[in-house]
């Protein structure tokens, strides 16, 4: 129930902004441009009223969808990469990841400043968007360092009955 009502949130702050076409501002954050959205693009970010800042939920998956697409050229974009389509199988694994790990809640957030052009399309700005402290993510999901610190936990006992698959960033 809580997963939903956070899915449901975000897509509706989505909803509330305005869209602008623009370099990529939130490489590495679920879906487009820091959360904006047009008739083709819904994300899971939210701006800051008054500001120019966004709340991004980052994942794993979105992560690597990310680093993937900026990989790809534009006569062949991956799956739902800057014009991509459904049907592409470039970064398709990455996308089932990143949209698996979304509605399974294994997801940190970051507050992202909107106005910082991400020059470097191939990589993702760690200090940006790693998880700090607490950051859930999912154990499969250890072979890329995430969290800030490069280090994680496995899940306490309460944690281990609630979410048995996660880990935890130090």
């Amino acid at each position: 129930m809580f997963k939903k009502v956070i899915i449901i949130f975000f897509l509706i702050f989505s909803l509330s902004q305005t869209a602008s076409a623009r370099d990529n501002y939130c490489h590495g954050a679920l879906g487009m441009q820091c959360g904006e959205i047009t008739l083709a693009q819904v994300a899971a970010c939210g701006k800051i009223l008054g500001g120019p800042y966004a709340v991004c939920m980052i994942n794993a998956g979105s992560w690597r969808h990310d680093k993937c697409c900026a990989q790809q050229s534009a006569n062949n974009p991956g799956m739902m990469c800057n014009g991509g389509s459904e049907s592409s199988t470039q970064c398709q694994s990455e996308w089932n990841t990143a949209v698996t790990r979304f509605t399974e809640g294994y997801n940190w957030s970051r507050i992202v400043d909107t106005r910082i052009n991400d020059t470097t399309p191939r990589t993702i700005d760690r200090k940006r968007f790693c998880g700090k402290p607490g950051a859930r993510f999912h154990a499969l999901d250890t072979d890329n360092p995430f969290c800030c610190s490069r280090d994680s936990r496995g899940p306490n006992l309460f944690e281990a009955l609630l979410h048995p698959q996660s880990r935890f960033c130090l």
